[in-house]
């Protein structure tokens, strides 16, 4: 069940359910449960709406650690700078005390309150000598996100024996040192997902995090998130290559590190050798108006003899790092090539799709996500018209011969663009240089309305003529 796991709903399971498996995956927030009723029931009206929103069950009961068959468990805890995180290890290592929980999930949210740890861990010291239990949590997922906790309260879950079986750990880290010690702990370990936090965007930083992720044993599944493509990442990705069957590369935004390339053609073809068996792959590539290099890019993707299932995040933003005056003639410019980029129709989609099956003799689903970071709400209101994401599936029940395409999110997109009036404020606060782009770049059509019903993507061009000169509106030039 989602949230307001009660005492009540406790003590019912307990007495006609007692092997009923429980599963709780929404946030339960650990320090209420310790404030008296005056303080909890202010506390609960201050944040009543943030987590309406967030879906917080702000009415935890500890006790429900009695639940012989607790299986999956989602706690949240409140954290500001102030808070030791030494006293959240201490108080959240009492949880490994169920013996049936097999996934754990430790969320954070920051906050302006304090709470009374102290408080809270002598409650839970108090219910452990209560409730004395000869067996410990043996987990099989671990997911950790809360700043600074990650690598110690795995120490202390691995101190109890809680660990052994673990099969999937997600965590969020600063310290490549503690990452490091961790890996020596997982021997059982097959995913392991990773959001980095550099102290310094030198390639030194991500060198000591790519040292730290090859100390842990070759794992089948893997996720880097805000790791860029530096050399440090193909020494990780060879060092866990052979056995991956899955691989999600996820980059940082490039405006905050011009200087870190985007993965080319070559990057592709030696991830391909690195991992000859993989099977699912999400990976974000540049989009550079379907020019050669990036048509290449899409037929390096044929390289995976086994791969099944490809992610692609086109990365249609060509800004880089300049914010420039929105006059600007080199800020217009990029925006222009930025809005052309952007343009995702069935058409590109399809484009892309039989670009990587040129050699790809297992693909089964191609999903196709445009995206980009960072813009103002008029440039957003605009690209929303351009945007769209497809799967691509290789078996199409209607038609054997071709492939089955279906758009994500339409009906979604349709309601939002009749319901928020996204004709009349797709203009708010940009100026003219920029909002008049879409109307330039696809004139009106008589008899087919504006831009917004008659645009369309740029073709793609694998064998090296430029679409600037081909298909960029006379008028820009």
């Amino acid at each position: 069940m989602e949230t307001n796991f009660t005492s009540g709903l406790k003590q019912a399971i307990l007495h006609h359910h007692p092997n009923c498996r429980v599963m709780i995956p929404g946030n339960q927030v650990v320090e209420f449960s310790i404030l008296d009723s005056e303080y909890q029931a202010w506390a609960e009206d201050y944040y009543e709406y943030v987590y309406t929103i967030y879906e917080h069950n702000l009415d935890f009961d500890i006790d429900i650690l009695q639940l012989p068959a607790l299986h999956q468990l989602n706690v949240g805890f409140m954290q500001n700078d102030s808070t030791p995180y030494e006293n959240l290890e201490e108080v959240l290592s009492y949880i490994v005390t169920s013996p049936g929980l097999k996934h754990l999930s430790l969320d954070h949210h920051f906050d302006v309150l304090e709470f009374p740890l102290g408080k809270l861990k002598e409650k839970w010291h108090d219910f452990v000598v209560a409730h004395p239990s000869k067996q410990t949590s043996q987990l099989e997922s671990l997911r950790i996100l809360g700043r600074g906790l990650g690598e110690g309260i795995i120490f202390k879950f691995a101190a109890t024996g809680s660990l052994s079986n673990l099969h999937t750990l997600e965590l969020f880290s600063d310290d490549p040192e503690n990452l490091a010690k961790v890996g020596q702990l997982l021997p059982s370990l097959e995913k392991l997902l990773i959001q980095i936090r550099v102290k310094s965007t030198h390639d030194e930083g991500y060198i000591k995090f790519a040292t730290a992720i090859r100390a842990f044993h070759p794992v089948k599944y893997l996720s880097l998130h805000y790791f860029p493509w530096v050399e440090g990442l193909h020494q990780i990705v060879k060092h866990h290559g052979v056995s991956l069957k899955g691989l999600i590369l996820h980059f940082p935004y490039l405006g905050h590190h011009p200087k870190h390339a985007e993965p080319k053609a070559s990057d592709i073809d030696r991830l391909a050798l690195d991992c000859p068996n993989l099977e699912e792959l999400r990976l974000e590539v540049p989009r550079s108006l379907g020019n050669q290099s990036e048509c290449d890019i899409y037929k390096a993707f044929g390289r995976f003899s086994k791969l099944r299932s490809l992610f692609l995040g086109l990365n249609f933003d060509r800004r880089m790092d300049r914010r420039g005056p929105c006059n600007d003639t080199q800020e217009v410019e990029l925006h222009l090539k930025t809005f052309m980029n952007a343009a995702t129709d069935e058409k590109l989609a399809l484009g892309i799709w039989h670009l990587v099956n040129i050699e790809a003799p297992c693909l089964q689903y191609l999903r196709i996500f445009p995206f980009a970071h960072e813009f103002s709400w008029g440039e957003e209101c605009l690209l929303k018209y351009l945007t769209h994401s497809y799967l691509i599936t290789r078996y199409n029940f209607q038609n054997p011969e071709s492939p089955y395409i279906e758009e994500i999110g339409k009906r979604l997109w349709e309601v939002e663009r009749e319901g928020d009036g996204w004709a009349q404020n797709d203009y708010y606060h940009l100026c003219e240089e920029i909002s008049q782009l879409p109307r330039k770049i696809w004139p009106p059509v008589p008899g087919k309305g504006d831009w917004r019903d008659c645009w369309s993507s740029f073709p793609l061009q694998p064998e090296g003529k430029a679409v600037e000169t081909l298909h960029m509106p006379s008028s820009l030039l």
